[in-house]
């Protein structure tokens, strides 16, 4: 498992620098701006979702056996 200190460990912290979000679709090889608030919401609802889905299928598995 790799841990987020480790991940991390190479990080330079640069102060006064604002962060890009940007997205490049599959088939495309140019990508565009996205704006901060609505990219994270959009991660979060997604692995909502996914978590969600992971965890109704294990359930589901669990009452079958």
């Amino acid at each position: 498992m790799l841990h987020a200190k480790s991940a991390f460990s190479g990080l330079t912290l640069v102060t006064g620098v604002v962060a890009a979000y940007q997205v490049t679709h599959p088939e495309e090889k140019d990508h565009s701006n996205v704006d901060r608030a609505a990219w994270i919401s959009n991660f979060e609802e997604a692995l909502a979702k996914a978590i969600a889905q992971i965890i109704l299928a294990r359930q589901s598995e669990s009452a079958s056996k």
